[in-house]
């Protein structure tokens, strides 16, 4: 008789010892059921405290909504962070033989802050010129507001991002 690795799983293995048959189950079988174990005296408190438990219920999906609002709101500010950097870079790298190290920066810093959403603040933008290679390295980072988890964290969130862009990069770039 073959045996499938699966059946083995989903059995119950009999054991005897001094203190007779001990049965123990394996599996998902017994997942199943050291769930429903410890969900019983729950189960008595929840048919008593209807309104406790709905409670506490909505309480936990208003937290997981919540994190989830901040989450996606994290990860478009990095994604409209990236696309104001490089657009920024791109742009600043085509003059970098006119201008000064500080007035590339400044342009790069208006550049993104003009693109960034009204609830975003630059918390910081380092911009490294390199003349000899025609090459600007920027990092900028954003600090993004919280709305559900600023109740029991951090107020904001610090997202970040980086490009690399070089004059040949720019000049291939349609316009």
């Amino acid at each position: 008789m073959a045996q499938f690795p699966c059946a083995a799983r989903l059995s119950k293995t009999i054991e005897c010892g001094s203190g007779g048959i001990v049965m123990r189950n394996r599996g998902i079988v017994g997942f199943r059921r050291r769930i429903v174990s410890a969900w019983r005296p729950l189960r008595s408190a929840t048919e008593r405290y209807p309104r406790v438990t709905l409670a506490v219920f909505a309480l936990a999906v208003f937290a997981f909504v919540g994190t989830a609002v901040d989450y996606s709101n994290r990860a478009l500010a990095r994604a409209d962070l990236q696309e104001a950097l490089d657009a920024a870079s791109l742009s600043a790298v085509k003059d970098i033989d006119m201008k000064s190290d500080d007035e590339v920066r400044k342009t790069i810093q208006a550049m993104i802050e003009r693109r960034l959403v009204p609830d975003q603040d630059l918390a910081s933008l380092e911009v490294a010129v390199d003349r000899k290679s025609k090459r600007l390295r920027c990092k900028a980072s954003v600090r993004v507001d919280t709305t559900i988890t600023a109740l029991i964290g951090p107020a904001f969130h610090e997202v970040a991002a980086a490009s690399d862009t070089s004059v040949a990069v720019a000049m291939a770039m349609p316009r």
